[in-house]
């Protein structure tokens, strides 16, 4: 079993529902490093790393278990669902390539938030 605060598993919710068009495996990694969750799809790889030493456990689950629940926060069980092989996560390569800060200002005003703010606004 591993906890993580509610409005984390609400945004990883959202990415994995996305990257594996709503039927992503999950992978939960969490030992002495920090817990790493992680999941890879046809076309990408999400991996979000979340420090703080936690007991040792591995395991996989679908998107649905990051709806378990309610409070502030998300209690994750491996049994809550039965999930595909994750398929490998890629290697990050050895250099990233530098984006142009012409790209950002391309991006419509409601993706440019304040740093600590959520994109979806109220509306």
């Amino acid at each position: 079993m591993i906890t993580i605060p509610r409005a984390l598993a609400r945004d990883l919710s959202l990415v994995f529902r996305r990257l594996g068009r709503g039927s992503a495996s999950i992978e939960w990694i969490a030992g002495r490093d920090g817990l790493m969750i992680q999941a890879a799809g046809p076309d990408a790889a999400v991996r979000y790393h979340l420090p703080g030493a936690r007991p040792p456990a591995r395991f996989v689950t679908t998107v649905t278990a990051l709806a378990d629940g309610s409070g502030p926060v998300a209690t994750i069980r491996p049994e809550v669902a039965k999930a595909r092989a994750v398929p490998p996560f890629p290697t990050p390569p050895k250099r990233f390539a530098p984006v142009p800060g012409r790209l950002f200002a391309a991006w419509p005003p409601r993706a440019r938030s304040p740093r600590g703010t959520s994109p979806r606004g109220s509306s």
